[in-house]
């Protein structure tokens, strides 16, 4: 039976079998059922196709549950992704789910003669959970870029490097033999949606919690930190954080978003300040990968290696929509050579181009 087949009532849809052996509908049969269902969303005004596809892949997983999808979940689902969707786009322009952004990588990257075999992948991101389902874009990163699919862990909370030049240090002398190095960072933000349909961002609806529209924080320590120098709470000094091993990271956050909680707290909406709230953590990010990098970069294992660093955010999407990912960063660094600026040519170039920026 297609997926659509498995809608109420069932249409009797055309199906073959998608490459994890579970019956689909093919590209095109799926298209023709869609337009048939939802014809207001098709045609001129059209839909952006990664809404198509997300609505495809979650009426695959509740099939694959053996749940029932009447007509109406479908066109729930349908406006619901339609609403996330433009709000990452209002306020992470550019970010596109992560299977798209991690084939961009990896036609890049080959271009300039990377590949899973030469190459030893770290990642930074949020210790949240949800930055590490079958369906982020670092866990596709991880599966085109570790060659056992394996990556060197140098995030803690809200991605920040919190293992600094040492675990920078033991990841580079990981590299193999005339091989290269990849960091990818990406600080998280989730797009919630309430129950009657309004998305939030810097929110996100967890599975498993005692009500569907149970609206939690992500990224809960940048928000966490947000809120606490907002309401005027303690910070610590330099000094005082050296000695506060059993939350450390935390409070390394509140340090660094007192520095911008102001201007993040002068945008007009709370959308626009979890946003810049997210944009600024991306900073914080940069700063500390980039500060790794100019430091080890003279030292590391194999001074003929290169380094790449790919950076942006990650955005949660409503489940089970995948995440999408914005770029912001993409260099190249290697010894003795000026950086190499891959941003626009993997992302941005002529059949690809948006405007980077949030305003």
């Amino acid at each position: 039976m297609g997926l659509l087949g498995l809608l109420v009532p069932a249409m009797g849809a055309v199906s073959s079998m998608s490459r994890s052996g579970s019956m689909t509908l093919t590209d095109e049969a799926l298209s023709q059922q869609l337009k048939t269902i939802f014809p207001v969303h098709t045609g001129t005004q059209g839909v952006n196709p990664f809404v198509f596809e997300a609505l495809h892949d979650a009426i695959e997983e509740k099939c694959k549950l053996g749940e029932l999808v009447t007509y109406s979940d479908a066109a729930a689902m349908l406006s619901m992704y339609q609403k996330a969707s433009r709000a990452a786009e209002t306020y992470f322009p550019g970010s596109r789910p992560g299977r798209v952004m991690a084939d961009q990588v990896d036609e890049e990257l080959t271009k300039h003669g990377f590949t899973p075999q030469n190459t030893l992948m770290g990642q930074s991101v949020c210790a949240d959970e949800v930055n590490h389902v079958h369906n982020s874009f670092t866990m596709m990163m991880k599966r085109k870029w570790g060659e056992r699919q394996e990556a060197f862990n140098l995030g803690g909370l809200a991605g920040v490097p919190f293992a600094g030049k040492t675990g920078f240090g033991a990841f580079s002398h990981h590299i193999k033999d005339n091989g290269d190095l990849l960091v990818v960072f990406a600080p998280h933000v989730g797009l919630g949606h309430t129950e009657d349909g309004t998305i939030e961002v810097g929110k996100l609806n967890r599975l498993g919690q005692s009500r569907e529209y149970t609206v939690g924080a992500a990224c809960g320590a940048a928000k966490g930190a947000f809120a606490h120098c907002k309401s005027g709470g303690h910070v610590m000094t330099e000094s005082e954080l050296g000695s506060n091993a059993l939350d450390f990271q935390m409070q390394y956050i509140i340090h660094e978003v007192n520095k911008r909680w102001k201007s993040i707290d002068s945008k007009p909406t709370e959308d626009a300040k979890q946003a810049a709230l997210t944009y600024e953590m991306y900073k914080i990010c940069k700063d500390f990968v980039e500060g790794i990098v100019d430091a080890e970069a003279k030292c590391y294992a194999g001074k003929h290696a290169r380094i790449v660093v790919l950076g942006g955010i990650q955005v949660n999407m409503p489940y089970p929509m995948a995440d999408y990912f914005q770029p912001l960063t993409f260099m190249v660094f290697e010894h003795g050579k000026p950086p190499v600026d891959l941003l626009e040519s993997a992302f941005y170039g002529p059949k690809k181009g948006v405007n980077l920026g949030f305003k």
